[in-house]
């Protein structure tokens, strides 16, 4: 009861304001174009401020995928079992681990501390080949089918010498999602149960749950990638503890009052305070405590300074990091309103997605074989795709993409009457055979994977 009513007297005593927040995230997403929506909390000593901006449609109930932030829910719900006496921090993996492949010794004394602050060793993922097979064939949703009996596989198969960086951070998603699904060894229930029931709810966060069971859900917000042409979103599986939540700005609004006065002896207030699944960050007021998020299609950052009484979230629909907007609105400081794509990026639009139409011309200019048809073909077939995935159309008008694609089309049509008549192979020249048909197969793969859901 008394943490209700600080929250209440938190959220009473500072009047939502109808200050700037509303111009600043209209021109995020109108100006800047770093989102098709964007959805604000700015919390000082003087008031709560909070905007959304985007189509119509979009309200402080619409839902996005938040990611990373997830894994400060988890380390919530370790927190909540250590208060309990389930398990303590220096519980091991080796004390829960209850299935047939032995663990090295060395994984087996990883401690669920370790694994809540990423001080374990673990890589950011699996380093196996089942791991980069599955990041190679399904790049735009990593994580799909994937199975807890896989993530324990692939957990069964480190070894003492990749654990070199132990005792020092280095974020893992793999040491999270082990987290997560060993806590299960304890509850006899599911991971995605625990967290709402011990967690969520007790929150007051109803309605906030998992990707995987809001797909359907139609105040889900369609996932953009960084240029903000449409992706798809990801499907969390066994990796639902590192990534997995679902949440919209009343949500995320609620979590950050609570998290800015959190009830004493409380899970979340022991999180905090022991650090699991949070960041924390000298901020030049004080500490910042925070995470952020980033999936294929979203991006979001949680974040305040006890000191300052200074708290924001920032939810997007695309995959542009936002954490520098993010700060610079927690300190208040100028706001970088712009990516800065650099000339890189820029460069290789304009200067790529034509050049499949130029390698069409280059053949029909010379046709040597149809082997040298089928690389042209191929070779403009993955310049366009990958210039429309990767390419900066939020700064270059998608017009160009368009006129590009015309003009490979036409060449294309051309062309194929001069292939179709072409010998197969060069004459006489084995090594360009060779070259040519490892080129050929090359660009099969490479089309398949960027026309993949990436």
């Amino acid at each position: 009861m008394r943490w209700m009513i600080s929250v209440l007297g938190l959220l009473f005593s500072l009047p939502a304001q109808a200050s700037d927040l509303q111009s600043i995230a209209d021109a995020y997403v109108e100006e800047a174009q770093r989102a098709p929506a964007v959805a604000m909390v700015r919390i000082t000593p003087s008031g709560v401020e909070r905007a959304v901006s985007g189509p119509d449609s979009v309200n402080p109930d619409s839902l996005f995928e938040i990611g990373s932030i997830t894994k400060v829910f988890t380390g919530i719900l370790l927190a909540d079992m250590v208060i309990r006496g389930e398990v303590s921090l220096e519980t091991t993996v080796g004390d829960l681990w209850q299935h047939d492949e032995e663990l090295d010794p060395d994984v087996a004394t990883i401690t669920l501390q370790e694994l809540a602050r990423h001080t374990s060793g673990l890589a950011r993922l699996p380093t196996g080949p089942r791991m980069l097979l599955r990041v190679f064939t399904q790049p735009a949703d990593p994580y799909r089918g994937l199975t807890t009996d896989e993530l324990f596989n692939d957990l069964a198969a480190v070894r003492a010498d990749q654990l070199q960086n132990r005792g020092q951070f280095q974020y893992s998603n793999f040491g999270m999602a082990v987290l997560g699904r060993l806590l299960e060894e304890v509850t006899d229930q599911s991971y995605e149960a625990s967290l709402e029931q011990r967690v969520l709810q007790p929150l007051g966060l109803e309605g906030m749950n998992f990707i995987d069971q809001r797909m359907d859900d139609p105040n889900l917000l369609d996932a953009h990638r960084g240029n903000l042409q449409p992706a798809g979103h990801w499907h969390m599986a066994a990796y639902a503890p590192a990534v997995g939540l679902v949440a919209s700005l009343d949500h995320l609004e609620r979590f950050l009052v609570l998290a800015m006065q959190p009830e004493p002896g409380s899970a979340l207030e022991k999180s905090i305070h022991e650090r699991l699944g949070w960041a924390h960050s000298d901020h030049g007021q004080g500490v910042m405590i925070w995470h952020n998020g980033q999936t294929g299609g979203f991006h979001s950052f949680l974040g305040f300074v006890p000191e300052s009484g200074r708290g924001v979230v920032v939810l997007s629909n695309a995959a542009n990091g936002a954490d520098d907007f993010a700060v610079a609105l927690l300190r208040d400081e100028e706001l970088p309103m712009r990516a800065d794509s650099g000339w890189l990026m820029p460069a290789f639009t304009l200067l790529f997605a034509p050049l499949g139409a130029v390698l069409l011309a280059g053949f029909m200019l010379k046709p040597a074989s149809r082997l040298h048809g089928l690389d042209a073909l191929l070779a403009s077939t993955f310049l366009l795709g990958l210039t429309w995935k990767i390419g900066t159309w939020e700064f270059i008008p998608l017009f160009y993409w368009h006129l590009a694609a015309f003009a490979t089309v036409m060449m294309a049509a051309m062309a194929i009457p001069r292939l179709i008549s072409a010998p197969w192979i060069p004459a006489n020249k084995p090594w360009i055979t060779a070259g040519k048909s490892l080129s050929v197969v090359f660009y099969l793969l490479v089309c398949f994977w960027v026309y993949g859901r990436l």
